[in-house]
């Protein structure tokens, strides 16, 4: 999937979140390794800045979890 898949708002949702290296949301993932039995987890790929995380659910803040939902959702 690439951003020209998503709509315009969650494309630029994405493109604001890979961007800004002061959010922290995508930087740390070693933070996020400490996954629950029951959670869910998300791989996150990227070419352009490069990145390749797998965050668990349970450490994202809520409009970050709304997003990455609405675009495993996406046809």
């Amino acid at each position: 999937m690439t951003l020209a898949d998503l709509r315009p708002a969650d494309a630029r949702a994405w493109r604001q979140l890979l961007e800004d290296p002061e959010s922290g949301v995508l930087e740390n993932p070693a933070s996020s390794l400490e996954r629950r039995p029951d959670g869910f987890s998300y791989r996150v790929r990227c070419a352009s800045p490069a990145l390749d995380v797998t965050i668990a659910e349970g450490t994202l803040t809520p409009n970050v979890r709304r997003l990455l939902e609405r675009t495993v959702r996406e046809p």
